[in-house]
């Protein structure tokens, strides 16, 4: 009976022990004796081996218990010390240590790689190694063309991701720091004068173009190229179709467009992509375009032989062919007030820009054009201020105003010598002769300030940016003046020698020629 029960626990099995040990002891003569005792020994083995198996099963239940609390412990430990890691990580940042702090994030993700709390793992991700920079004067710091921060200054740097960082105090040349992500690292520069970058060419450029964020340089061979003004760094290049050499180019919106031969081509701004090109109905090459805007829309302005085109820019469909000019173009068109300007052999023409869709007209018929006998030794100037095209002649010691919509001729005599520049401001006319001295005029001729020495020798401007007039003299010095010729206190910027085209603007800084070499020089920002 005791046997029969199932599920004997440890005192059962004791006590069919002692059981069968006592009925094992008698001496039964009879059959069913035998078959008893028979049953009674497999009954046993069988308790026995149960009873074994369950223990084996108790030992490893424990073993396993024992085993999981184990690696519960160790878990534990390795979560506190990535716990206490972070805490001291932490406190090195907060004691500015950062070569401590390096040390620790550095010890910590090797160590700790695969922990296993999801949150410690993204802290332990997101632990940094630092770079200290520093650099007389103070400056910022930039990353990826964003500042963020200003020396001295601890840039923080996830590991194994190399960074190039810039420091830019503007009237100064930049520093490159090309930091690799395996450690701290520190890094100091001594800024000195000059321009923020520079680009080394093949050869001169044409004259250059920008809008503020883009330069654009174009070289004879064809060959074109944007730069980024903020960094100097190559956006994209690109070949210009056509024949014979490049003429120039201009920029109207996010369209780059150039010329070459008798075929015009529009760039788009960003990507460098040709957005058209289009075949010109011209007896020679191109000019260099020129631009303007004619109810609102942008467009561009080409010549070549006796014939001046009005393109659209997005397109560079044809709305206006000026056929039959008094003579071949000699120079490149600009516009402005409605009328497109074409300087001539022996005079300069202005002609009305009204209408849309493409359409030819002689010359000769087309209403409220003017023709002013006034030869143009060099490149001619809309002044939307003046209203008026600014025109050097004179073997480019004098000027002529022409009226943009009557072409009336005003005369302007600087007596500067040959003008290194001109250009116009508020209704302003500011010419800078190559003797350094600088001089202004109304609209109407009359002059506001005589001849002033501002430098020794002038190779370069003027030109405006915000309240100042920025020129440079022959020794490639470049200086900001006000407008009655008093000099800034900003220091001069060495330009490395005189420059060897206009000037032009990118914001408030100023994109320079030397030779075969482009410079952005930045300009100190007015309170």
């Amino acid at each position: 009976q005791e046997l029969s029960k199932e599920a004997l626990g440890p005192d059962g099995l004791r006590r069919a022990g002692e059981l069968l040990g006592g009925v094992s002891g008698f001496a039964l003569s009879s059959g069913r004796a035998d078959e008893l005792r028979a049953d009674i020994h497999e009954r046993w083995t069988t308790l026995s081996k149960e009873a074994a198996e369950r223990g084996n099963e108790l030992i490893k239940l424990k073993e396993a218990e024992q085993a999981a609390q184990r690696r519960r412990e160790e878990r534990e430990q390795k979560l506190e010390a990535v716990r206490s890691a972070l805490a001291n990580y932490r406190n090195a940042l907060n004691a500015a240590d950062y070569q401590g702090a390096s040390k620790i994030a550095l010890e910590t993700r090797a160590a700790h790689a695969d922990v296993e709390d999801p949150g410690l793992a993204a802290q332990v991700e997101d632990l940094k190694i630092y770079a200290r920079l520093t650099s007389e004067p103070e400056a910022d710091v930039l990353v990826a063309g964003k500042v963020v921060g200003h020396t001295p200054h601890a840039l923080p740097i996830t590991p194994g991701t190399p960074v190039t960082a810039r420091l830019r105090r503007v009237g100064f040349r930049r520093v490159e720091f090309s930091l690799d992500a395996t450690g701290y690292a520190e890094k100091s520069a001594k800024l000195t004068p000059g321009p923020a970058w520079e680009l080394e060419l093949s050869a001169a450029p044409l004259p250059i173009v920008s809008n503020g964020d883009s330069v654009l340089i174009a070289l004879g061979d064809s060959s074109l190229r944007c730069v980024d003004a903020a960094s100097g760094a190559v956006r994209w290049e690109a070949e210009v179709p056509g024949e014979g050499t490049l003429t120039g180019t201009t920029l109207v919106g996010e369209i780059a467009v150039a010329a070459r031969g008798k075929v015009a081509t529009g760039f788009n701004l960003v990507s460098g992509e040709r957005e058209w090109s289009r075949a010109l109905e011209l007896e020679g090459p191109a000019t260099a375009p020129g631009q303007a805007e004619v109810l609102n829309q942008e467009v561009i302005l080409i010549a070549g032989g006796k014939t001046a085109l009005v393109l659209d820019a997005a397109t560079g469909a044809t709305l206006l062919t000026v056929s039959d000019l008094p003579g071949a173009a000699a120079g490149a068109p600009t516009g402005g007030e409605g009328f497109g300007f074409v300087p001539l052999g022996d005079r300069v023409v202005g002609f009305p820009l009204a209408g849309g869709g493409k359409r030819r007209s002689p010359f000769n018929k087309l209403p409220q054009r003017w023709e002013a006998k006034v030869v143009a030794c060099g490149p001619i100037l809309f002044g939307k201020t003046a209203e008026a095209v600014l025109v050097p002649v004179a073997k480019n010691t004098e000027l002529r105003l022409l009226g943009c919509r009557t072409g009336v001729v005003t005369p302007i005599a600087p007596g500067l010598g040959p003008l290194v520049g001109f250009t116009t401001d508020r209704g302003t006319i500011y010419c800078l002769g190559s003797n350094g001295q600088l001089s202004s005029f109304r609209g109407d001729g009359l002059e506001i300030l005589a001849g002033k020495p501002v430098v020794t020798a002038a190779s370069g401007g003027p030109v405006f940016v915000d309240q100042d007039v920025v020129l440079v003299d022959e020794a490639g010095q470049l200086s900001s003046f006000s407008r009655t010729a008093r000099r800034r206190d900003a220091p001069p910027v060495g330009l490395g020698g005189p420059v060897t085209q206009e000037l032009s603007c990118a914001g408030r800084s100023i994109v320079a020629v030397v030779g075969k070499k482009v410079l952005l020089v930045e300009l100190v920002a007015k309170d």
